[in-house]
């Protein structure tokens, strides 16, 4: 994000944080950190995951205000 923040609008469109973006969109996909509540209270896992996903928003939401 810090990469999306310092890149002007043109380097951007040519990958400048290509890399950045990708492993940010990687770990989504594997923390599933913004999946909704409804979506996860559907899930067949256990709840576990549920404590799990919230402890991972509240550290990202962390690191946005710092």
């Amino acid at each position: 994000m810090k990469c999306q923040k310092s890149a002007g609008e043109g380097e951007l469109e040519e990958g400048a944080c290509a890399t950045e973006f990708m492993n940010f969109m990687k770990c989504v996909i594997r923390t599933e950190c913004f999946k909704s509540r409804r979506d996860i209270s559907d899930d067949d896992d256990d709840e576990g995951r549920e404590q799990k996903n919230d402890e991972l928003k509240d550290s990202v939401n962390s690191d946005e205000t710092s």
